[in-house]
C-alpha cells in the first residue's frame, strides 16, 4: 500500500487496533491503514467493501474519491 499524506486519527486507530490484538512492527500511520484493512477482510468483508470502511475511518486534510 502507498499513500502521500498525514492520517490525523492515527493514534487513535493504533490504540483500538492494538487492543483488538494487533502487533505492529513501525510507528507509521500507513501501518495503521494495512491493519484496518485486515481486520475488515478477517470479519469477511469483501476487499471492495473492506477498503470503503477503512478510508472511511481515516481523518486526513485531503479525503479521497472512490
Amino acid at each position: 500500500m502507498v499513500h502521500n499524506g498525514i492520517i490525523e486519527n492515527h493514534q487513535a486507530l493504533r490504540a483500538e487496533l492494538v487492543a483488538q490484538g494487533c502487533n505492529f512492527a513501525t510507528d507509521t500511520d500507513t501501518e495503521v491503514v494495512a491493519h484496518l484493512m485486515s481486520v475488515a477482510l478477517r470479519r469477511g468483508l469483501a476487499p471492495t467493501a473492506a477498503m470503503g470502511e477503512t478510508l472511511a475511518r481515516l481523518e486526513a486534510p485531503s479525503r479521497w474519491r472512490s
